[in-house]
């Protein structure tokens, strides 16, 4: 059988212009987050299942990469960066003083969807706030999320406000596992009305199913 030297489905290669574009990008974020006071924070790039499963990760395990180390433990290329650092400050900095400010600047990688052109590795820079609770805890991130846009030179653009415990109510309310409810958010999230109505159609004699899917049509102004 010959082998074609391309690389695997939701990879690429980058050339010249577009790293330099990257990594001028990456500059004017970790340049900002340094001067807010954020330290970064490097995880490594296999981590063990159970921790994704354990921390509640939102993200279905057939979206994630998966490799079985040497003992036989299940082990993910990591798929989200907000778990491992979770895990850092739940054990290395547990008797840190609150709050933490981390920021990161690496990959994270997904098992693409076939045939819809998805990346299955995403270059993620961000930052955590960790211990920090109110309106100028959720002030400083929106700020963040502003200053970060514009670092980058960009001058026209929207940022919508939401709650996550908005969702999870009317989910609660409608007494579905978590892998549904997680299928549900999904659309949501990724506005796929139509999808969505069909996707509730069988529960639609439950009081949340209308609520939910009014969800996908709450965003814009104000």
């Amino acid at each position: 059988m010959k082998f074609i030297p391309y690389t695997p489905e939701g990879t690429r290669d980058r050339l010249f212009g577009e790293c330099g574009e990257r990594r001028q990008v990456q500059h004017c974020l970790t340049h900002l987050f340094c001067a807010r006071g954020y330290a970064e924070i490097s995880t490594p790039e296999v981590e063990f299942y159970d921790s994704y499963v354990a921390g509640g990760c939102a993200i279905p395990q057939e979206s994630m990469l998966k490799i079985i180390d040497r003992s036989g433990k299940i082990c993910v290329l990591r798929p989200d960066c907000t778990i491992p650092i979770a895990r850092v400050a739940a054990t290395k900095l547990k008797d840190s003083v609150l709050p933490l400010r981390f920021y990161y600047n690496q990959n994270i990688y997904r098992s693409s969807s076939g045939n819809r052109g998805d990346d299955g590795e995403v270059a993620q820079c961000g930052v955590e706030l960790i211990g920090a609770r109110g309106l100028k805890a959720d002030l400083e991130m929106i700020c963040m999320a502003v200053d970060a846009l514009r670092s980058c030179g960009l001058t026209n653009f929207h940022i919508e406000i939401g709650h996550a415990a908005i969702y999870r109510a009317l989910a609660s309310e409608m007494g579905i596992d978590d892998e549904t409810a997680e299928q549900i958010r999904a659309l949501i999230e990724g506005k796929s009305f139509a999808a969505l109505r069909d996707f509730l159609a069988p529960y639609a004699d439950r009081p949340a199913c209308a609520a939910l899917n009014k969800l996908a049509y709450l965003f814009g102004g104000v």
